[in-house]
């Protein structure tokens, strides 16, 4: 042993060993490739992912369905959703066009009314601008209003005396009526407001208005979707006027072979009129259908809705940043939340880094989702198929353009065709409503403007274009078949590819095969609604 020791001690002043301990030795090259691995490993820890490996994550977390594969369905995909997106606040179009089918490929209608009616779920609108989105609510969300049930015992205040309100406008007499009686058909709701209204006699029309105005508030709610769906009283109005106005030509046995006269010029008037009050009428009746009651704000303390709204936005986008906090539009964004993030932090619930390249230094998450992170990171499959999925350009799942920018167009994707000068208006990416983006991989490939008029590439890869079309095509047929015959007859024309003439690209082959039809102007998609 001493013998051992001497030499060691020997080695050790040549600088060939390293002691580590009283009976601990290492050789010095060993050491130190042992220490630049567990640096490089520990670099690789706090190293940012790439943000196409946070798309990915987020489409697997959002059970974005991909094609032929979809994660939800049903009633219980379409609960798992409002779950996950609870407050999230929409136009109701953009519900049930985009983010709930793209979640849900078998998604109709009837299953959210199915909800709503059997007291699962709730909706509350809200007023941005000119726009009145409405937000969805598990009914035992801390961070859901409450309705007021007066026949279940569930009251805001006591109700007041008929005598005794405050507020005479017709506004609080509707509100009164709903916290005092609700929940109430509206027909119900007229005849409280009129025996509170007084002498003043009150029109259907003038208790309607106010119950809107009460619901752009989101003071009021009702068990059924008729009133978002028409999106409000003057949109139902508007579109049944547009109805009324081309009544069906009626069925005669005889008719005058003398042309027309001016009787029947006037009998087809009136007959138009009668038709659209008709048709006004029962627009009117869609919009106002089910039980109407009181919405009251959440009994929870702000503290504990704070809490709510950051683990909802977890559950929702994995990473909480500034870009992610303005997109979910939380009010004052992420400085609003900071005060939780960093008490959470500070109980070991959060992790606080850069965890996506390109968002920002400030990043929450829990380490779990660190973890998912890294392993969306690793590199794909070679030998497997592309990943690819169409979505709308402003789906919360799509954050190019809020967070993550747009990649440069690959303007050699469309050969040497020459510039069209209308097209380049429309050469940049953007967020609008009724835009498609295609991602491959996490990777944004093709971007198309409402109604496909205009396609730009993010690369030059032929066949990998080739299968972007075919799933945009595709993903706007399943569109146009969810929305029925009407929207078949719409008009979808290609007419651009990278501003160019798209007749005059590599785009018009890979258009042609995905089954669209040539025209002097571009191609055309025909949809079948069956």
């Amino acid at each position: 042993m001493a013998l051992a020791a001497e030499s060691l001690e020997r080695l050790a002043a040549e600088g060939r060993l390293v002691r580590l301990g009283p009976d601990r030795w290492a050789d010095g090259a060993v050491l130190a490739r042992l220490r630049s691995r567990s640096l490089a490993r520990a670099r690789e820890a706090v190293r940012p992912v790439p943000a196409n490996a946070y798309v990915r994550f987020l489409l697997d977390r959002q059970a974005i369905a991909r094609a032929g594969e979809p994660t939800l369905a049903g009633i219980d995909g379409v609960a798992q959703v409002i779950a996950q997106f609870e407050g999230a606040a929409l136009p109701m179009e953009q519900w049930e066009r985009e983010v709930l089918p793209a979640r849900v490929p078998d998604y109709r209608p009837a299953m959210l009314d199915e909800l709503i009616a059997a007291g699962e779920v709730l909706w509350a609108a809200s007023t941005v601008g000119e726009a009145h989105p409405i937000s969805f609510f598990p009914t035992d969300s801390p961070l859901a209003p409450l309705p007021v049930d007066a026949q279940a015992g569930v009251a805001e205040v006591s109700a007041a005396e008929p005598g005794e309100l405050e507020d005479p406008s017709l506004d609080a007499i509707v509100r009164h009526v709903l916290v005092a009686q609700g929940p109430l058909t509206f027909r119900a709701l007229t005849d409280g407001a009129a025996q509170l209204a007084g002498p003043v006699a009150r029109t259907d029309r003038e208790v309607a208005e106010a119950l809107q105005r009460l619901v752009w508030k989101g003071e009021a709610t009702s068990d059924g979707l008729g009133f978002p769906r028409a999106g409000g009283l003057a949109a139902a109005a508007s579109a049944s006027a547009a109805g009324g106005q081309t009544p069906p030509p009626s069925r005669r046995r005889a008719s005058s072979r003398r042309g027309r006269s001016l009787h029947s010029e006037a009998r087809r008037a009136a007959r138009a009129a009668v038709v659209g009050r008709q048709v006004a009428s029962t627009a009117f009746d869609a919009a106002l259908a089910g039980r109407w009651s009181a919405l009251a704000p959440s009994g929870q303390s702000s503290t504990v809705q704070a809490v709510a709204l950051v683990e909802s936005l977890l559950d929702r986008y994995g990473v909480v940043t500034r870009d992610i906090a303005l997109a979910a539009g939380v009010p004052g964004g992420l400085s609003m939340l900071y005060p939780v993030l960093k008490a959470m932090e500070e109980a070991g619930d959060l992790a606080r880094g850069m965890f996506v390249e390109g968002m920002g230094p400030a990043q929450f998450a829990q380490r779990e989702t660190v973890e998912a992170l890294r392993a969306f990171s690793q590199p794909a499959d070679a030998s497997a198929p592309a990943s690819l999925v169409a979505l709308p350009a402003d789906d919360p799942a799509c954050l190019f353009g809020a967070g993550i920018p747009w990649p440069d167009v690959a303007w050699d994707a469309a050969g040497e065709a020459p510039a069209a000068d209308s097209a380049l208006v429309a050469a940049r990416p953007s967020r609008r409503e009724g835009a498609l983006v295609v991602v491959v991989d996490g990777a944004p490939v093709l971007w198309a403007a409402p109604r496909l008029k205009s396609l730009l590439a993010f690369s030059a890869d032929e066949k990998l274009l080739e299968a972007a079309v075919a799933a945009l095509v595709a993903s706007v047929r399943a569109a146009l078949k969810r929305e029925g015959a009407s929207a078949a007859r719409r008009k979808i024309v290609v007419e651009h590819f990278n501003g160019r003439d798209v007749l005059a690209t590599p785009a018009a082959s890979w258009l042609q095969s995905a089954g669209l039809v040539r025209l002097p102007d571009g191609f055309r998609l025909y949809a079948s609604p069956f």
